[in-house]
Formats: structure tokens, sequence, C-alpha cells
């Protein structure tokens, strides 16, 4: 099985999408106030839509709900433990510019998902 450059930078995007929802996440979980919080539930869910549709695009239907499963359970700690520590050196406490990235890649992962759709 190969992947395509546009599979690779699909890839990517969803690693970076992932990695700031895991970083709001976190202060979620800390029972931070997280300021357009519905908004954010919102954007999540179909977030995770997108990225099962771009993994079953890639990989097929088996290998792509294992991949998302992968994504669901295994890359938000992995992000946890990497993209985290710099998320935080940059935005500190303010929980704005992350969710401005998080909603930027949310559509830059919806876009890329969908061009993906149309020349593969």
């Amino acid at each position: 099985m190969t992947i395509s450059i546009m599979g690779i930078v699909v890839l990517v995007s969803v690693f970076i999408y992932i990695s700031f929802w895991q970083y709001i996440m976190n202060f979620k979980l800390r029972n931070y106030i997280i300021p357009y919080e519905a908004g954010w539930n919102i954007f999540s869910v179909f977030g995770w839509v997108i990225i099962l549709i771009a993994m079953i695009k890639i990989f097929g239907i088996l290998y792509g709900i294992l991949a998302f499963l992968f994504c669901c359970f295994v890359l938000q700690y992995i992000t946890l433990f990497t993209t985290m520590f710099i998320y935080h050196l940059f935005f500190k406490e303010n929980l704005i510019p992350p969710l401005v990235c998080f909603v930027t890649m949310w559509w830059i992962t919806l876009s890329l998902t969908i061009t993906l759709l149309i020349i593969a």
C-alpha cells in the first residue's frame, strides 16, 4: 500500500489538529473556563468525523478504522507529551490563540480531506 503525497499532507494536518485539540482538552480537564466552549465542542465532534473519513479514504475501510482508533487513543497521548510543551511555551495560560489555531486547523483539515476525496 502506498500513500500519496496528498495523503501525507492530510496525515500531518490531522496530527496538528489533534495536538491543538489535546492542548485545549487538557485545560478543560483541569476545569478551566474555555471561551466559546460550545463552539469548541461542535468543532471537535465534526473534526473527529472528518478524521474518520480521511483515514478511511487513505487506508481503506479496515485499516482506516484502525488508524482512526489509533488517533483516538494513542495519538492524543503522543501529542500530549510532545507538542503540548511547545504550545505551552507560546501560549501560556491564554486559550484564545490555541482556539484560533484549532479552528484554523479544522478548516484546513476539512479542505484537505475534501480535496483528497475529489482527486483520489
